[in-house]
């Protein structure tokens, strides 16, 4: 990691919040690095993090951090602190499209509880890259009506290796989840459920086997198999 928005985003990934990191000057830094860390590529990440303030920001930093002023020491560290958490935003910022703008909006809402308390209260318990999932294909769904598209899409994206067929013979769908049932993926599937399914069609679980399906070689393990 060289740059403030990696330091962030990696954060975010490892459940550091934003406001609990705090940025400061470093002493001692390479001229070739925005971040003074021991290793660019740490297990662990430290909430204090120094920062080379003249790789990037000279000009808007510069004249703060004069190695010859001494005076309000204390003020200008929490002035600095404050200046890169904005300047991060803005890098995070900067790469985003409409599209991606869309996305974090629905992902609002939803947090919000827009879509009623019982969703809220399953999404919260998503993390990051499960949200953005929920969210993209949310809004696809708005965009183009296909439910069952984009249900599949979503429990795929949440539940690598899931198989979703469907039945000519009835409005149904069946779900081969090639995993065990927990209180945790029963709730993502519910989330899945209330927010994609459409009224006419029902959705059948299978969590610990499966029916056998000519082509689909994970389905036809002798054992495993049931009747349906």
């Amino acid at each position: 990691m060289n740059y403030i928005w990696e330091l962030i985003i990696e954060a975010e990934r490892k459940g550091i919040r934003r406001e609990h990191i705090q940025f400061s000057p470093a002493e001692y830094f390479s001229p070739y690095m925005e971040l003074s860390m021991e290793s660019l590529n740490p297990r662990t990440l430290e909430q204090r993090i120094e920062i080379n303030p003249y790789y990037r920001f000279h000009e808007l930093l510069g004249d703060l951090f004069d190695p010859n002023m001494a005076e309000d020491f204390e003020l200008r560290h929490t002035l600095f602190d404050i200046v890169i958490h904005f300047l991060g935003e803005l890098d995070l910022n900067s790469g985003l499209t409409k599209r991606d703008f869309y996305i974090r909006f629905v992902t609002r809402d939803l947090d919000e509880g827009a879509y009623g308390p019982s969703i809220q209260q399953r999404f919260e318990g998503l993390c990051k890259r499960e949200k953005e999932v929920i969210a993209e294909n949310l809004l696809k769904l708005h965009e183009t009506g296909e439910a069952v598209y984009c249900l599949t899409r979503a429990a795929r994206s949440l539940f690598p290796g899931v198989i979703v067929c469907s039945r000519e013979d009835k409005d149904e769908l069946l779900f081969f989840m090639n995993r065990k049932e927990t209180e945790e993926h029963r709730m993502k599937l519910e989330l899945l459920k209330e927010l994609f399914a459409p009224l006419w069609c029902d959705i059948v679980v299978f969590w610990n086997g499966c029916v056998g399906m000519i082509g689909e070689e994970q389905t036809m393990v002798m054992g495993d198999t049931v009747l349906y």
